[in-house]
């Protein structure tokens, strides 16, 4: 028995990576039924956040142990290489994200991007506005539109950004939706584009539906949002 599921990734051939409690899995389909292949050997670190980087490299993010990077054989079934990042912290709440073919690191201190030439994270000084030490809760990211819009989530609202360079041309926009009206967990928190410009937004108690074109950018200017009863 296998215990927990994290997260499902395809990997091709009918196939998914599974990440839990106890490492990272492949399951096939058979009979019209998923099943589970085999697990990745040579990896046993609980697989909440992961993303998959030009084919067979993995990247996991553990909170409490940090960011791990694992080369593995062409059917992901034994572990190649295993190396930690040096130039990230491990963090709770910390997020790690596959943002226009970049692997993307959140946490208290700013956001990264690994870079191959330097085989580990460099900070991004523009996506790091995403977050201010006051506003921070969460690190967590997330990519919507297949991959051309990135979210952050903190105190004070939402933010995103619509680049498609990491390095170049970047333009961070909120939007005032604060924590208190969203109530998410920490470390939790989701965004679905449902269609056109109308978002779905996961809370503890139910969802938020907003739309992106009915509010507008403004400067420097802190947002208050209040019901009236």
């Amino acid at each position: 028995q296998i215990a927990g599921t994290w997260k499902l990734c395809p990997i091709g051939g009918g196939r998914l990576l599974q990440g839990n409690y106890s490492g990272l899995y492949v399951l096939e389909q058979h009979n019209g039924h998923w099943r589970v292949k085999h697990k990745i050997e040579g990896f046993d670190n609980s697989s909440k956040s992961f993303e998959i980087y030009k084919n067979n490299t993995i990247f996991v993010n553990h909170e409490y142990k940090g960011v791990f990077i694992l080369e593995v054989d062409s059917d992901f079934k034994k572990l190649i290489h295993l190396r930690q990042s040096k130039n990230v912290e491990k963090g709770l709440h910390s997020g790690l994200v596959l943002y226009n073919n970049n692997i993307v690191y959140a946490n208290r201190k700013g956001v990264y991007r690994y870079v191959e030439e330097k085989e580990d994270f460099v900070r991004e000084d523009q996506l790091s506005a995403f977050y201010d030490s006051k506003n921070y809760t969460s690190g967590k990211l997330i990519n919507t539109h297949n991959s051309k819009t990135l979210w952050s989530f903190s105190k004070k609202h939402l933010a995103f950004t619509e680049s498609n360079n990491l390095i170049e041309g970047l333009r961070i926009k909120t939007v005032p939706i604060p924590e208190k009206i969203r109530k998410g967990a920490a470390g939790y928190e989701n965004i679905v584009h449902l269609n056109a410009n109308s978002y779905l937004i996961g809370r503890n108690n139910g969802y938020l539906l907003f739309n992106k074109q009915k509010w507008k950018q403004e400067e420097n200017i802190d947002f208050e949002i209040r019901i009236d009863r």
